[in-house]
């Protein structure tokens, strides 16, 4: 007997060692090989906002982020670099997420294989790439996981401290990600289900009412504290509002590009997101092997679907589907179809729903043991190696932006005369590198035309963002443009700016 238990224990000692072994390796290398320039607009409005932050100035853009930045002003203080400091952020957020995905895990399986399940999620190749980035989204998405877990225990009690911290971890999350505003719904359905649950319990209807008032109001004051901390930065009320219905217009029009639709788009829209952005780059990587493998286990999980017996704690599953719906629905018609990192939540939950129906398919004596443990280990030891080597490229990976902006200081420098260049995004990129050439965003095609007309005989260039815009508003450009360079980086870092086309304008 003592020969068992002292074997079972080393078993366990040995799980537990290889567990915390995998996780000091991943983190160690994503640290190692952190980007070390912002190279889109979000990322240096997040990385200048660390130094001073300042709405007015994008200092981040609108919504803020306060919560996010906040993070990355406190490790600014022990860590030099802004970016790296909103990087370790991140990081220290997403290693918390151990506890409760295992406390999700454990609600459906055992406590070994819990651990495979946190283990799963924390390789997925694509979260290596985000993490080691400066933006919002690993931290919204640690948040989140503490969201679902929070929830989770305020199904099982109806006690006041589990009702208020889905509220409070809500509230965390809208002040780092407001984009997840979909996820909300949780809170709804908690509200909806304690309800009811007071009224099995023989709670008045007027109590109960009065309860829910008590916990919207809750809600309320949560939100209202990131809020006023933002409506105090931008000066006065009507700033914070102008700026808010500036943020949304451009976001359901520009970014969103739902305001004219049609169902073709909407078609294609739905197709691009969950194919292209869902299945292709987020869990696969945009690597055949990878998801040749993830349709293997799809198929490996159906066809074992009647072995599979769900505890007794399934009102939480039925409310994560709801969740990743609305999400999903709020993805498809109101985000940007062009970055696949919108769609991280869904990624993530994936891989996790995957990772949990595979592990409690094991089954004692049988070939499905085998071929259960063999695809979660493959797949978790995939996902680790791509992440591996994809951060790695990411952190020695020069940026289409900046190879523009390497291009044109050499240019400059050989230049007798000061040339100018127009853009679209890429100014923020050039004017947190302090380039040493004049650059403008430009957004009309008349107004260039007259600010060219005026800079005669100086060379002008444009990138290939500025042209096209100019191409939607009806200008005919071909016969005055001449394609110069193409600047390419990896698209699953940068797909919006992966290809930078420089044009010379010809007078």
């Amino acid at each position: 007997m003592m020969m068992n238990e002292r074997k079972i224990r080393s078993k366990e000692l040995i799980q537990i060692l290889a567990f915390a072994g995998f996780f000091v390796f991943i983190y160690a290398w994503r640290w190692i090989h952190t980007a070390t320039l912002p190279a889109t607009w979000d990322q240096v409005d997040f990385v200048l906002a660390v130094d001073r932050f300042d709405l007015l100035a994008m200092q981040p853009h609108f919504p803020g982020y306060p919560y996010y930045i906040l993070g990355g002003i406190i490790a600014h203080r022990w860590v030099s670099d802004p970016g790296a400091a909103l990087v370790i952020f991140n990081f220290i957020l997403m290693i918390s997420t151990i506890v409760p995905i295992y406390g999700l895990a454990r609600k459906y399986t055992t406590c070994a294989r819990s651990l495979f399940v946190v283990t799963g999620v924390h390789a997925i190749a694509y979260l290596w790439t985000l993490s080691a980035q400066p933006m919002a989204e690993t931290a919204a998405l640690a948040l989140l996981i503490w969201y679902w877990w929070c929830l989770a225990r305020a199904i099982d009690s109806p006690s006041i401290f589990r009702q208020l911290m889905p509220l409070l971890l809500f509230s965390l999350i809208m002040g780092v990600r407001l984009s997840y505003l979909a996820f909300g719904v949780g809170i709804i359905l908690l509200w909806g289900y304690d309800y009811y649950r007071g009224r099995l319990a023989g709670h008045s209807h007027k109590k109960l009412i009065s309860r829910l008032f008590g916990w919207m109001v809750c809600a309320f004051v949560f939100q209202l504290i990131w809020l006023i901390g933002l409506i105090m930065s931008a000066g006065h009320v009507s700033g914070f509002i102008q700026m808010a219905l500036a943020f949304t217009g451009g976001h359901f029009n520009d970014w969103g590009g739902t305001a004219t639709i049609s169902v073709i788009d909407l078609i294609q829209r739905l197709f691009i997101l969950l194919f292209h952005n869902l299945m292709w780059t987020g869990l696969a990587m945009q690597s055949i092997p990878l998801f040749i493998l993830l349709v293997f286990i799809l198929c490996f999980i159906v066809y074992s679907s009647k072995k599979l017996s769900w505890a007794r704690s399934d009102k939480f599953t039925r409310w994560f589907v709801v969740m990743g719906i609305s999400y999903l629905l709020f993805a498809w018609l109101a985000q940007n179809i062009d970055k696949p990192r919108h769609i991280a939540p869904l990624i993530l939950m994936v891989i996790g729903v995957i990772c949990l129906l595979l592990i409690r398919d094991i089954l004692a004596y049988s070939w499905k043991r085998y071929m259960t443990i063999g695809l979660i280990l493959l797949l978790i030891t995939s996902q680790a190696a791509m992440g591996i080597v994809i951060v790695k490229q990411q952190s020695e990976q020069v940026s289409a932006v900046h190879q523009l902006a390497i291009y044109l200081e050499q240019m400059q420098a050989e230049s007798d005369e000061p040339i100018m260049v127009y853009t679209w995004e890429e100014t923020r990129v050039l004017e947190y590198l302090q380039v040493q050439f004049d650059h403008k965003r430009i957004y009309t095609y008349p107004f260039f035309l007259d600010e060219t007309r005026a800079l005669k005989p100086r060379r002008i260039f444009i990138t290939g963002q500025a042209l096209d815009g100019f191409i939607l508003q009806g200008a005919k450009v071909g016969s005055q443009t001449k394609l110069v360079d193409n600047f390419l980086s990896d698209s699953r870092f940068d797909p919006v700016y992966a290809e930078i086309r420089l044009y010379e304008w010809i007078h």
